[in-house]
């Protein structure tokens, strides 16, 4: 719940369908990175076998999944595009209930500042581009702020990237000099 919106302001919604999340030897780094936060912050989940995943969601079932691997990912024009992998396949799967999509990720975006802003703790610079994300020293590597083009450094203990299709180059600066590897594998 984000409080008070301004007046009139329409409000996101997510659209909660559960998600799938296919278990192979490329996506069981991931799985076995978030499913112990799940579990420590009581996300809901269910871990599916190859059995079970063939019978609900494979082929012959309603949603007729190919449950070949195709990883890594390859460029259309890429000769292999399309083409399993020969030596591996999904083993199983991680079911989440709760989730889903937002329905409008620039208004989620929006709603978000908005509400920030109407608490009174919170103040928004725009046309100002960010150069760094400060961090603390020492093996912590925390989030202290942002510093902009002009030099000046505004003290935050969060910072949220919302540069949508900029969000790598904001992401790569949060990891600049960090002494932990940036593991966001998503680039846009």
């Amino acid at each position: 719940h984000i409080g008070a919106l301004p007046k009139g302001q329409e409000l996101a919604r997510i659209r909660e369908c559960g998600g799938l999340i296919l278990q192979s030897s490329a996506t069981q780094p991931f799985i076995d990175k978030f499913l112990p936060v799940f579990k420590e912050v009581g996300v809901g989940f269910d871990q599916l076998t190859r059995s079970q995943v063939e019978e609900a969601y494979g082929p012959g079932s309603r949603f007729n999944f190919c449950l070949d691997c195709f990883s890594p990912p390859k460029r259309m024009d890429h000769p292999d595009f399309g083409a399993a992998h020969p030596d591996d396949r999904v083993h199983g799967a991680v079911f989440v209930p709760e989730t889903g999509y937002v329905s409008d990720p620039q208004l989620a975006t929006l709603n978000l500042m908005s509400a920030a802003v109407l608490t009174g703790r919170v103040r928004c610079y725009f046309g100002s581009q960010v150069s760094a994300v400060v961090k603390s020293s020492g093996s912590a590597d925390r989030v202290q702020g942002v510093e902009l083009e002009n030099g000046r450094r505004l003290h935050s203990p969060i910072v949220i990237n919302a540069a949508g299709p900029h969000s790598s180059a904001v992401t790569a600066l949060a990891f600049a000099g960090a002494s932990v590897p940036n593991d966001m594998t998503v680039t846009t």
